[in-house]
């Protein structure tokens, strides 16, 4: 029993140690939350880097905005080859309807040519063929 009433109260007590560390760390001058990259902070601390050392971090940077400037040419790459994706379907719906109407205009020239090739004697044969049909059919 004792004993449990020991480590209740230690738990307690580091708890509290805790709790209290860290609220008063939120109060020490200098310690600040970490919000992001500031402009004037990265100014200050590249001033403090010796001269021979500058040039690397130049490099640095370059090297990040290529990198940047490399990642925004793949995403426009990206949307041109999904745009030549859909042109390329758009081309084939566009043949299909193009083998469909040249279905028709053949089928509108032999129509045409029947007509200009027209006899009396053909359509009467014609006709009592269509009333022959008709007659079988009901």
């Amino acid at each position: 029993m004792m004993k449990r009433f020991l480590h209740t109260i230690l738990t307690l007590l580091i708890a509290l140690a805790f709790i209290g560390g860290c609220s008063t760390m939120q109060k020490v001058p200098g310690v600040s939350k970490i919000t992001g990259s500031n402009k004037k902070s990265d100014d200050g601390l590249y001033r403090k880097v010796p001269a021979s050392m500058r040039a690397d971090v130049k490099e640095a940077q370059f090297d990040l905005k290529r990198a940047k400037a490399n990642a925004n040419l793949a995403e426009e790459k990206l949307k041109l080859s999904a745009m030549r994706k859909e042109r390329e379907i758009l081309k084939n719906k566009y043949a299909k309807y193009n083998k469909s109407l040249a279905g028709v205009l053949v089928k509108k020239a032999d129509i045409w040519v029947e007509i200009q090739n027209w006899k009396p004697s053909t359509i009467r044969i014609w006709a009592i063929r269509k009333t022959t049909s008709s007659a079988l059919r009901i």
